[in-house]
């Protein structure tokens, strides 16, 4: 198998895993336990419990819920950004590598294939204990890959200056 080829694994590992982690149920994912015996009573404790997130349908009140369960959110949803990042990025790699298209239609692929699996992982969220679909998931998880999309091309960009013999930046030596 070529080089080019192999990278598609990357892209393939990085959606198993989400697959993996959307099959948990929120009992077997939450960690609101450890995220309260760490808050404590401190100032952090006090703003969380004092906001109140409205997300779609659902809504989570500090007051009522506890900072944890604020907390707990917050970490869900970047937990959904850092993924699709991650996702993004290495799926604008393997395609430039295995089909070698320009720029504007690799990040295409790289942004509709990560809104299709965003959408396919929410629906396959109907099936799992304590799990629903949020289709505003799909729209984090698509602004996660573009902010994977976006890394790739400062890393390749970063990447092309310094082959072309430049510094990648304004560096000073001491």
């Amino acid at each position: 198998m070529s080089k080019p080829a192999r990278m598609l694994w990357l892209p393939a590992a990085v959606m198993l895993l989400i697959f993996l982690f959307s099959s948990q149920s929120y009992e077997q994912q939450t960690i609101k336990k450890p995220l309260a015996d760490w808050l404590g009573s401190g100032s952090i404790n006090r703003h969380l419990s004092g906001l109140t997130i409205h997300y779609g349908s659902q809504t989570v009140d500090g007051k009522t819920a506890g900072s944890a369960a604020v907390a707990e959110f917050l970490l869900r949803k970047c937990a959904h950004l850092l993924e699709y990042s991650i996702l993004g990025f290495c799926l604008i790699w393997a395609i430039q590598a295995f089909l070698k298209p320009g720029l504007p239609k690799a990040a295409a692929a790289a942004i509709f294939t990560s809104a299709g699996y965003a959408a396919l992982d929410e629906f396959h969220q109907i099936f799992v204990k304590d799990r629903g679909p949020h289709p505003e998931d799909v729209l984090l998880d698509t602004t996660g890959a573009l902010i994977g999309l976006l890394c790739y091309i400062g890393w390749k960009k970063r990447k092309a200056g310094r082959l072309k013999g430049g510094s990648g930046g304004d560096r000073r030596t001491l």
